[in-house]
């Protein structure tokens, strides 16, 4: 038998699900029958962009009465800047007092503030903590009982100032007092990075009050000790002596900077881990729960990979946000490979399941699948197909997904599991689907996007849908339209309220400036696939992006790499900002790279993220650690010292895989081979 039946099989039923047209998803130019009286909304936000603020207004009174919740609020939203001071206040008072939330509440005090009503602001938050208001929110209530000489200012601001985590709008504030509490002012010393004197004083602070000492001030003191003075280990003494006289969340804090003392001391690796976890088991919340937790394990990984494997064992149940842990798992997994402890890599692998992430997860269980293959861990064919099953799992992550569905040669009856349960799955009611959806069929393209942040949870992906490919087919060089419809798209895709359709595909995986791509990648000779991914990777195919590196473009070219492409292409004038240049320039820059790595379009990635003399070091160090002249460029990838440029390369591949797939036919298990040859 073939062994590559299976596969086509597979892949030829992949490709079918690729296929699927979109459908119920193209906006078309909705009549009075669709939205009836809702029309009124979005007529009166055309007015609104005209300038008509009258008959805006006159619509916005009518469509606040809408059926639809969203429409309804919208619409009132719309009309609060329209009216005069008391008609303004009447209806924020009915905004708050119907919906009752953080967002109608911001409104309301927001606008008060821009228009200096402070009685307003102090009488709308009467009765209410100053620490469970949103922060824009107590801002807003303090600076009113500043500005009116209130008597309540003095204490609210010291409650605001020393029980929560100090912010900006903290630090704002603050400025504007003119003599401050000692304790608000060594946070204010904190916020400002000078540890040394704000060291002095919370010290001063922490002996003088005892079991008073602020919770939010034994953090910033653990923040000063760690960051103003090299005394360690006097310092992680001082931290756990304070903890026997505090009690609650503040003996978290002073155990739990006590084990960042002695781990930054260098000394008594020990000591730090009894502290985090000392810390751990004294957790008021998920939150400190997973951060003393991670602290251990990191501390304990430190001491040994063993013992951090335990500790999973022993406590992974009880993580709260596994996604917390994935940056220590992948320290895990670069360490274990580069110390050639492939029986231990294949029992993290088996210890993780369940308790990291699924993207963490399938990772460790793909690369010790992989590492059986190679004969480096000696288990049964059962228990390779066994990790590769875990894999496909792998919640979002496409690579690991893709990747072991090739290795499993799968039949075409699994197809359906393998893409149809991608993503982390959602309960979603469709509330913001009228909205949105108007947005798209009354030419309103600006709000869709600003809205679509806000309500994303309350979308389906069939609107989803439609608004992205409205969005993709207004795109141009001079809008945002492209990066926004593929985010919107991607997100969904991520998060399904459904199970997938795969013709959300054709968004999330666009072939945006098709007519420059194709001439640019026939001009160089390089598939289309791999271009377009590398272009999704590096600019969401926002051709005006510019990187904090300065890199610019589609392509996200440097200056230097493309005056060296000009000179070599014989440009004398150039604009990185003009997309078809710049493409021209990166697919000259990727092709040239190839060429220059025996056409392994892996390490020309890699090389185009980080650099050709960096990669090339990066090969010779993978050698000398593992032990392998050629390591398969899967495990290779997994080797390599940058988390960033290990992604780079994992969303590189898994998105030509499906370019290749979805727009040229070609079967997934015949572009792995050629992308990691």
């Amino acid at each position: 038998m073939d062994p590559h039946s299976g596969r086509v099989k597979f892949f030829s039923a992949l490709l079918l699900f690729f296929s699927l047209a979109l459908t119920s998803c193209t906006p078309g130019n909705a009549g009075e029958e669709q939205y009836g009286s809702d029309r009124n909304y979005f007529q009166a936000l055309k007015l609104l962009d005209q300038g008509a603020l009258s008959k805006a207004k006159k619509l916005l009174s009518s469509s606040q009465k809408s059926k639809d919740p969203l429409i309804a609020r919208r619409s009132k939203e719309a009309l609060v800047p329209l009216l005069t001071s008391e008609k303004k206040a009447k209806l924020l008072t009915s905004i708050t007092e119907t919906y009752n939330d953080k967002e109608a509440l911001t409104l309301a005090c927001s606008t008060y503030l821009n228009a200096e009503e402070w009685s307003r602001i102090i009488a709308l938050t009467n009765g209410r903590d100053i620490n469970e208001l949103p922060l824009s929110v107590s801002y807003a209530r303090l600076t009113s009982l500043l500005k009116k000489n209130d008597s309540r200012f003095n204490s609210e601001f010291y409650s605001w100032c020393t029980k929560q985590a100090f912010t900006q709008s903290h630090y704002e504030l603050t400025r504007k007092v003119n003599s401050l509490p000692k304790e608000i002012e060594m946070r204010k010393l904190v916020f400002e990075r000078q540890y040394l004197p704000a060291l002095e004083g919370l010290s001063e602070l922490a002996e003088e009050k005892g079991s008073l000492f602020e919770v939010q001030l034994v953090s910033d003191l653990g923040k000063a000790m760690l960051y103003g003075s090299n005394d360690f280990l006097s310092n992680a003494s001082f931290m756990e002596e304070l903890s026997i006289h505090l009690s609650n969340e503040g003996k978290f804090y002073a155990l739990f900077y006590a084990g960042r003392l002695y781990d930054k001391s260098k000394v008594n690796q020990a000591k730090a881990s009894a502290r985090f976890m000392n810390a751990f088991q004294t957790a008021k919340n998920k939150a400190q729960s997973d951060n003393a937790f991670w602290y251990y394990l990191k501390s304990e990984m430190k001491i040994s990979p063993e013992r951090s494997l335990e500790a999973i064992k022993k406590y992974g149940n009880s993580i709260s946000d596994p996604f917390y842990y994935d940056d220590f798992f992948d320290e895990l997994s670069q360490k274990l490979l580069k110390n050639r402890m492939w029986n231990l890599y294949y029992q993290a692998a088996l210890v993780s399941y369940g308790k990291a992430s699924k993207e963490s997860s399938a990772k460790l269980n793909y690369v010790a699948a992989r590492l059986i293959q190679m004969g480096l861990v000696k288990e049964t064919e059962e228990n390779t197909s066994l990790l590769f099953n875990r894999a496909l799992d792998s919640g979002s992550d496409w690579y690991y997904r893709t990747l072991s569905a090739g290795q499993l040669s799968m039949t075409a009856e699994e197809a359906d599991y393998v893409f149809k349960n991608f993503g982390h799955k959602r309960e979603s009611t469709g509330e913001a689907d009228r909205l949105l959806s108007g947005y798209a069929d009354f030419s309103l393209a600006e709000r869709i996007y600003p809205e679509w942040q806000k309500v994303r949870e309350k979308t389906s992906c069939e609107c989803a849908k439609k608004i992205a490919l409205y969005l993709n087919s207004l795109a141009t060089e001079e809008n945002d339209y492209y990066t926004q419809s593929l985010r919107i798209a991607s997100w969904h895709a991520n998060h399904p309220d459904s199970e997938l359709d795969l013709s959300m595909l054709n968004l999330v995986f666009p072939r945006n400036f098709s007519d420059h791509m194709k001439k640019v990648c026939e001009e160089f000779n390089i598939p289309q696939y791999e271009f377009y991914a590398l272009v999704r990777s590096e600019s969401f195919f926002d051709p005006r992006v510019k990187s904090s590196a300065q890199a610019k473009g589609l392509s996200q070219l440097m200056d230097t790499t493309a005056g060296d492409v000009a000179r070599k292409l014989k440009v004398t004038e150039y604009n990185l900002s003009d997309p078809y240049t710049n493409l021209r320039f990166g697919a000259y820059y990727f092709a040239e790279l190839k060429s220059r790595l025996s056409g392994s379009t892996l390490l020309a990635l890699f090389s185009y993220n980080a650099g050709i003399k960096r990669v090339r070091n990066w090969i010779k160090e993978s050698e000398r650690e593992t032990g392998f002249a050629n390591l398969p460029m899967d495990i290779f990838l997994e080797t390599l010292p940058f988390a960033e440029t290990r992604e780079y390369g994992r969303k590189n591949i898994s998105a030509a895989i499906i370019y290749a797939t979805l727009y040229q036919g070609i079967p997934p298990y015949q572009t792995i081979d050629s992308l990691l040859h």
